[in-house]
């Protein structure tokens, strides 16, 4: 997940300083994963607003108390999707996908797959915490693949 990345810069490497992950929550590790989800969601929600997207202000401004309250101490992933539009062509639209720590196999693939198909979307990103098979990183999501 992209917290993985961000938890250097969070947490001060994890070394008990202050700000650190593990001093946020107070719950142990689920509320250590809801904190990760918390900061991941935030990031991309950041991303997708500085590149144009329609990200409605509450969802760049919300707390983690609030986040934990829509989202719960341990996030349902399909919850956190995101789907939003571009500014300047709404018809141009990206899905945003939590895929938590399972592997991302064949089936996951399809799956996305079938879902992209039934929905008007333009771009994908997944945000991972696991290791994408390097067959699965190529970009087709045919039933082939």
């Amino acid at each position: 997940m992209a917290a993985v990345v961000l938890n250097e810069a969070v947490s001060g490497g994890g070394r008990g300083r202050p700000g650190c992950m593990t001093s946020h929550g107070g719950g142990g590790g689920r509320s250590l994963e809801s904190y990760r989800y918390y900061v991941s969601r935030r990031t991309v929600m950041e991303m997708l607003s500085d590149r144009g997207y329609n990200v409605a202000y509450s969802d760049l401004t919300r707390s983690f108390t609030k986040f934990r309250t829509a989202f719960g101490q341990n996030p349902d992933l399909d919850l956190l999707t995101i789907c939003v539009s571009l500014s300047s062509n709404s018809k141009n639209k990206i899905m945003v996908m939590f895929c938590g720590t399972d592997e991302i196999r064949k089936a996951s693939v399809r799956a996305i797959h079938a879902i992209l198909l039934n929905k008007d979307i333009s771009s994908l990103m997944l945000v991972l915490q696991s290791k994408m098979n390097s067959s699965k990183r190529t970009g087709k999501l045919s039933s082939q693949s």
